[in-house]
Parts: structure tokens; C-alpha cells; sequence
């Protein structure tokens, strides 16, 4: 079946893959390149693109698609990000107090609640450009600072940069007392998807499979209590009751795991914790009663060696190259085209899968070899009987707004911020280019997402 998928010539796929990665065109070193190299011309183009700050803004586009961290942005608020340090005695170092602040204020405030914000996304850039496995966005023992967020977190002493004000140096750092777990121990990823009384973690524990297993509890087979088809009347079902324990058994024991980490995402150690619920451990092994107060750090270790924790990674990267979800086991009345269809990529993405765990679980390997697929560089068939199976086939999409943005830019020389007939006008205006504004012009209307109230993606007009 991928036989019959005709891909895109060499120049049109540096040309696509260029507004892709890095929003520009290609250079004319990268076309000779391709002309001269061919396939392996492309890879050093590739690789090329993946060394610039660009890409690194559309990486952290991809991954916050699904854990929305993003949420905290100051596009959200004045200082989303900022408010929920209420353990840091420094959080709010750039205010010396309304009567006394100065041209700087808004700007340091910006910048810090900013860079506390895209602390996990900034892990994720760490990882890859230090072409570091993939795995250690988990199992990072420290977190992300720049020299705005590392004085509110009161670490700017035990960190040092190239230059504190640039808002872009990123470097590693460490909370005493603070057993880092890379992204599970982020406070905006804890904030982000908080806990109760009731809830007991399960909702941390559904996002943890969703995001890095590549398992949706919800979508799994059993029956859900409706008050009728479940008996819940014992006194605890989860534990109890067959009905219940088909989810219940893959979702607290890791739900457990987050015993230590309160509604606020506050390192709480040896707190109570509950008895009607199963306890910490992953993938049917119980925690070891030693890493109680490590428990994320033991859980995150474990998930990394799990295969489905490359499936995840790859789900993400196909979705956010693609704009397209891998497809999903076809069922029980599925047609042929469908099955085939299913087998034919599932097929492949194991493929280009083994690449990127053969290679250290580099994930600028795994963005190459999709880029290289048949799947991303998809142009037309050269046999129609495969119509049918390939429906679904190729990276043609809806572009975000963020795509769009730096495509007009790429293409035409401007951005668009203004009437176009006023452009000599506005362009040194400082103001959100429309396509990005979400509160006055179109971010959300061409499919922009604000990772709050609005978390998906549109996929047509």
C-alpha cells in the first residue's frame, strides 16, 4: 500500500519542511544542498533547521497541543503563572509596590510570569537540542529557569547564565528538598490538572496515560456506573468490584504515585494517604516502600522503559507535523480499506519508531524520519485501487494560525498586524499580529487555541 503513495519532489519537501519547522524559506545553501545530496542533502538540511530558536518555538507549539500548559500564558491573565507561587517568598520580584513601579514593571512581570509559565515546554527544548533521549523530559531531576523565573523562585544564586535578561537562556535548576521528576513534578503541569479530596489524583493519573503512555482510560472496554448497570453500593468499588477494577487497576496505582504532590502541586512528603484505593506502582509493579517520598521519580522511571511511552512521543509529533491523529485499530465492523489502512501506517510508525529509540531516543530523529515518510510528503497515488486506503493519507491541513502567521510573513515579507493599505504605517507599531491575537482579531476563529477555555484545534473551516 505505501508503494502507491507518490512522494513530493526533494525541493518541495525542503521548501514545506522549512515554513514548517523554522517559518521561512529555505536558504539558497539548503536548495544546493538537496540538488546536490538528494535524500541525505535533506537530512543535513533538516538537521541544519533543528540548530535555530524557530524551531524550538514550533516544538513547544506541538507539545503544548496536549498538556495546554500553555494556559498560564499572560495572554491569559495578568500573571496566571506568577499566582500560583504562593510558597516563593520572591515570586513577585519585579514589584516594588504600586506607588513605585516604573517603565520596567509590565514588561518583567510579562517575561517572568511567561517563562514560569512554559517551564515544562522548556524542559522538552532543553532535552532535544542537547540531543539528550527524549525519556529525560520525565526523569529530569531538575527544572527550567531563565534569569526572570530563576529570582522568583528564588535560585538565581545557585544558576548561572550567559545573560540574566536574555528571556530566551534557558538552564537547568534545582528546589532544595525537591525529588524533580521532570514534567509530573512541574508545578504549572500539577496546576494545570489539580486534585481533590474526591478525585484523589485520578485525573492526574488519566493525563499521565493519555499524554506519555498513549492510553485514554476513558476510551477503554467495561461498563461506567449509571446508577443502574454497576452495582457501587459496597464500600469500595474501585477495589471490589470487577466492573470498576478494569480502570481502577491501571489508574490508581499511579494516581498513588502522586501521594506527595497537593491540589497546589506543593511537595507534601508523608502526608496521609488513602486505603480505598490501590496503592503506588506501575504496570502491575507495587511501588517499593523506599521511594515513598521519590515516588514520581520511581514512577517516571519505570514509564520511560515501557513501549508505550515511544508510541506517545510519536503520536505527538505525527499529530503536530501531520495535523493528523494516527489512526485507531479499526473495529470489529471495519472494511477492508479501513483495516488496511490501519495496518499499513501502524505498520510504519513502528518503523520510524525503532529509528528514534535506535538512536538514543533522539527526537530530531523521529522528526526526520516523518518528515521523510510517505505519510508527511504524500503528493498523489500512482495506483487508484488504493484510493480508498490511503483517504485519510498525507500531511495537507487546516494550518494554525501560528503556521499561517509565519507563512505570510515567509512568503510576502510582512506580517499581517494592520490594514494591509496602512502597512508602511503600523509596521513598527508594537502590537499582536492578528493571527495571534486572541482577545481583539482572529487567533481562535482561524483555529487557534488559548489552552484554557479553548484546547482543540480546528481541523476544517
Amino acid at each position: 500500500a505505501l508503494e502507491a503513495i507518490e512522494s513530493m519532489p526533494l525541493d518541495d519537501t525542503l521548501r514545506k519542511a522549512s515554513l514548517q519547522l523554522v517559518g521561512r524559506l529555505p536558504t539558497a545553501a539548503e536548495v544546493d544542498l538537496v540538488t546536490d545530496a538528494g535524500e541525505e542533502g535533506l537530512r543535513s538540511a533538516l538537521n541544519g533547521m533543528m540548530d535555530e530558536q524557530a524551531f524550538y518555538d514550533c516544538l513547544a507549539e506541538i507539545f503544548n497541543d496536549l498538556p495546554l500548559t500553555n494556559r498560564y500564558l499572560s495572554s491569559n491573565g495578568p500573571q496566571p503563572a506568577i499566582n500560583l507561587m504562593r510558597r516563593f517568598p520572591n515570586a513577585s520580584w519585579f514589584d516594588p509596590g504600586t506607588d513605585a513601579r516604573d517603565a520596567e514593571f509590565q514588561f518583567n512581570r510579562t517575561t517572568t510570569n511567561d517563562a514560569v509559565a512554559t517551564e515544562p515546554l522548556q524542559l522538552v527544548n532543553y532535552v532535544v537540542k542537547n540531543d539528550l533521549p527524549i525519556t529525560e523530559i520525565l526523569t529530569a531531576d531538575y527544572f527550567m529557569v531563565n534569569g526572570y523565573s530563576a529570582k522568583s523562585y528564588g535560585v538565581e544564586d545557585t544558576v548561572a547564565f550567559e545573560d540574566e535578561w536574555d528571556a530566551t537562556e534557558f538552564v537547568p535548576a534545582q528546589l532544595p528538598g525537591i525529588p524533580h521528576a521532570g514534567i509530573l513534578t512541574s508545578l504549572m503541569f500539577l496546576n494545570r490538572y489539580p486534585t481533590s479530596d474526591t478525585n484523589v489524583n485520578r485525573g492526574r493519573s488519566r493525563i499521565v496515560y493519555d499524554l506519555f503512555l498513549d492510553v485514554d482510560i476513558l476510551a477503554l472496554d467495561g461498563v461506567r456506573p449509571d446508577g443502574s448497570a454497576v452495582d457501587i453500593t459496597s464500600t469500595t468499588p474501585t477495589l471490589d468490584n470487577e466492573d470498576c477494577i478494569a480502570c481502577h487497576n491501571l489508574l490508581d496505582p499511579v494516581a498513588s504515585s502522586f501521594q506527595n504532590w497537593n491540589r497546589r502541586g506543593a511537595y507534601t512528603p508523608n502526608a496521609p494517604w488513602y486505603d480505598d484505593i490501590f496503592q503506588a506502582g506501575f504496570a502491575g509493579v507495587d511501588r517499593p516502600d523506599e521511594e515513598q517520598v521519590t515516588s514520581l521519580q520511581w514512577l517516571s522511571n519505570e514509564m520511560v522503559v515501557d513501549s508505550r511511552f515511544d508510541n506517545a512521543m510519536t503520536r505527538i509529533l505525527y499529530l503536530g507535523l501531520t495535523g493528523s491523529e494516527p489512526l485507531d485499530p479499526p473495529g470489529e465492523f471495519a472494511t477492508d480499506a479501513e483495516t488496511d489502512a490501519y495496518i499499513t501506517e501502524s505498520t510504519h510508525l513502528e518503523e520510524l519508531t525503532a529509528a528514534y529509540i535506535a538512536d538514543n531516543r533522539n527526537l530530531k530523529t523521529l522528526i526526520t524520519e516523518i518528515i521523510g515518510s510517505p505519510y508527511w510528503r504524500a503528493d498523489e497515488l500512482t495506483e487508484e485501487s488504493f484510493a480508498l486506503v490511503h483517504e485519510e493519507t498525507g500531511s495537507a491541513r487546516l494550518l494554525t494560525p501560528e503556521l499561517l502567521h509565519r507563512k505570510i510573513e515567509a512568503v510576502l515579507g510582512f506580517q499581517w498586524r494592520g490594514v494591509l493599505d496602512r502597512y508602511s504605517v503600523n509596521i513598527d507599531i508594537d502590537r499582536t499580529a492578528r493571527l495571534l491575537d486572541n482577545q481583539l482579531f482572529y487567533n481562535q476563529i482561524y483555529g487557534g487555541i488559548d489552552s484554557f477555555s479553548i484546547t482543540e484545534r480546528l481541523v476544517e473551516p
